[in-house]
């Protein structure tokens, strides 16, 4: 299970609960330990009063730790400036931020979270690099809000948008704007509560006194009650045309829009504003309702929005008229979905009264289908299946310990040690220096293989670093040509690069550089590449390099994590290489011109890997179109890795790869 960091744009006890709340409540449910980070403020704080109530709780609950809310989730609220625009001030914010939040991390014992973000200035405060991996959750227009700063938000969700692993959105039109940015890009809609709103219909409770007072028919909405998302005019017509019904409007008035007018409202007497009431009375008042009402405006923020409580209504039982909107017009069968006009609405009403709309079977059998825990299910299996819900891991002290053991000659101890880290703290540090650095290997070759073979085998650890052991065993066994072992690496590696082949998670998969499976993939094939060709097994050689060009076809290299993709850029042109050495085609050029166009990309100018990944492409590519002798032996010994001296000289591989078949 992972730890997950929630940033918000919604304090945890607002009356109105969203998405936010929901997802952190069915994340922790589904196991998962979440913090909630309370709004950070996208707009500047309003003149007079307004906001000041929800400031001063702020103030009262910035020097705490997190509290706990509920079981697996707690709540922190961060001190900021809210809705800087001034460098000064978002230098400040993104101090305050990040130290705050490190200490609610280590408080928490939150070890390589995923940041799963509402906010489309994000970026501002805080470095994705210093988490497991990101999320932004889009869930509406929020740069189409009154008082927004529309322009810089729209930047920095763009920007966003490009940066993190996933971008989740909850309508039609957000995902065909947010999809061309990353393509990760995955619509979910908005669901509900449903166990918690079927309540009106399982175990309704008595009528709450404001509604018991007002006649029948009683036509409900609840929600914030903004002039920019309801159309507030047209209502107001129809109570006038209507006296016989009774409009109640459930919420705060102009929260998010300050404008809203509600005296016209106010004037009929048969329109009702009681103002907001608890989430946990609301079912209530929809089980005493005949209607409920999704009186919405066309406008640029309503086109990308899904009102959640669309299935709340579902779930209650109440049959619903709403306004056409796009999210909701694949949902025409269980619900009025009209123009936003009082003869349109006054209309489907009369229908709805008399019993002549969707069945409840059918209400209810759509709501059950969109709720909070199926929907954190389906988002969940996505993360998964891009490698981003893992078991987490993190750096620790036991390197230099594990070092002394094995310059002791005690591979037993320093795997004990190694294993125990693992089992116990998630620290796979000392496992990785000795991967990925070469000088903090003991100087004995012999104890080298003894501790490889022990870890490539030792199932208490977590595959890639299993896998990355059965790599360095592979070249250590090629390096002193100990040709006995080779049919041993021969047999662990083959398996292992098949099923990550078959793994439609390699294709996508968004873990780090040395837990990426696609990076794994190629790095096993290039050692079993070096396998093959001191066996001199042409035929295998070629399979193997043809496979890879194959996979290659399939995989958009935007699609797994950057600095993976451009790190794992020499040994996959390696791969790709001996097919194009031994017979040269134009779909060998194209994939290369592929490497060549994905690693000069400007995000990877100044990349801190140590080989340049675009000039070995792009030098491979110009050898291979050269045709001449030479050319072909910088290609035989790139491919051979000639200056390590891996047993396969450039020479030899030559010779083999334009074979005619037979043994070399």
């Amino acid at each position: 299970m992972a730890d997950v960091i929630v940033l918000a744009t919604a304090d945890w006890d607002h009356p109105l609960w969203t998405n936010k709340q929901h997802t952190a409540v069915s994340l922790a449910a589904l196991g998962h330990r979440v913090l909630y980070v309370e709004s950070l403020g996208l707009r500047p704080p309003r003149k007079g009063a307004a906001d000041l109530p929800r400031m001063l709780k702020r103030l009262r609950r910035v020097l705490r730790w997190p509290r706990r809310v509920q079981n697996g989730v707690w709540v922190w609220s961060p001190l900021v400036l809210p809705g800087a625009s001034h460098p000064l001030a978002q230098r400040l914010n993104r101090l305050l931020v990040r130290r705050g939040l490190d200490l609610a991390r280590r408080w928490l014992r939150f070890r390589s979270p995923m940041l799963w973000t509402y906010n489309p200035l994000t970026l501002e405060v805080l470095s994705l690099s210093s988490f497991a991996g990101s999320i932004y959750h889009c869930v509406d227009r929020i740069q189409a809000q009154p008082e927004m700063p529309a322009d810089r938000i729209e930047r920095a969700e763009q920007q966003l948008c490009q940066a993190v692993n996933v971008v989740f959105t909850t309508a039609p039109e957000l995902q065909a704007s947010l999809a061309p940015l990353n393509p990760h890009t995955h619509f979910f809609g908005n669901v509900a509560d449903f166990d918690h709103f079927a309540r009106a219909w399982r175990d309704p409770g008595p009528c709450p006194d404001p509604l018991k007072k007002l006649p029948s028919p009683r036509l409900l909405f609840t929600g914030a009650i903004d002039a920019y998302k309801l159309d507030l005019p047209s209502l107001t017509r129809l109570a006038q045309r209507r006296p016989d019904w009774t409009f109640v409007l459930v919420g705060p008035v102009g929260e998010a829009d300050p404008s809203t007018d509600v005296r016209a409202l106010q004037a009929c007497s048969n329109i009702h504003l009681p103002g907001p009431r608890p989430y946990d009375e609301l079912p209530d008042w929809l089980a005493h309702s005949d209607v409920a009402l999704l009186p919405l405006r066309l406008n640029s923020y309503t086109r990308n929005m899904f009102p959640m409580k669309f299935f709340e209504y579902l779930g209650a039982g109440r049959p619903v008229v709403a306004t056409a909107i796009p999210s909701l017009q694949s949902f025409g069968e269980a619900a009025q979905l009209v123009e936003p006009s009082e003869g349109a609405f006054e209309t489907a009403i009369s229908q709805c009264l008399e019993d002549h709309g969707p069945s409840l079977e059918t209400r209810l059998s759509l709501a059950q289908r969109h709720t909070y825990v199926s929907r954190s299910r389906g988002m969940v299996a996505v993360l998964e299946q891009l490698g981003l819900i893992d078991q987490p891991w993190s750096g620790g002290s036991a390197s230099r310990s594990v070092q002394k053991m094995l310059q002791r000659g005690d591979v037993d101890a320093a795997i004990g040690l190694i294993r125990l880290q693992w089992q116990q703290n998630a620290d796979v540090s000392a496992l990785h220096q000795l991967l990925f650095r070469r000088g903090a290997r003991p100087p004995s070759a012999s104890l080298q293989v003894a501790l490889f073979e022990a870890l490539a085998k030792d199932a208490s650890l977590p595959m890639p670093e299993r896998s990355y052991s059965q790599i360095a065993l592979t070249y250590r066994v090629l390096k002193d040509r100990r040709v006995h072992l080779l049919q041993c690496c021969r047999l662990e590696l083959e398996p292992l690069i098949a099923q990550l082949e078959q793994d439609p998670g390699t294709l996508v998969c968004q873990r780090p550089n040395r837990r990426n499976r696609a990076k794994l993939l190629i790095s096993a094939s290039t050692a079993l590449m070096l396998v093959l060709a001191m066996q001199a097994d042409r035929s295998a050689l070629l399979q193997l390099s043809q496979r890879i060009g194959i996979w290659l076809d399939r995989l958009n290299l935007a699609a797994i994590q950057a600095d993976a993709a451009f790190r794992m850029t020499r040994n996959l042109c390696r791969c790709l290489l001996v097919e194009a050495v031994a017979q040269p085609t134009q779909q060998a050029r194209l994939r290369l011109q592929r490497l060549i166009d994905f690693t000069g990309q400007e995000r990877f100018v100044g990349h801190p890997a140590q080989e340049d990944h675009r000039g070995i492409a792009s030098a491979s590519l110009a050898d291979l179109e050269e045709a001449s002798a030479a050319g072909c032996d910088r290609l035989c010994a790139l491919i051979s890795d000639e200056p390590r001296d891996l047993g396969v000289t450039a020479a030899d591989l030559l010779t083999l790869l334009r074979d005619d078949g037979r043994t070399a």
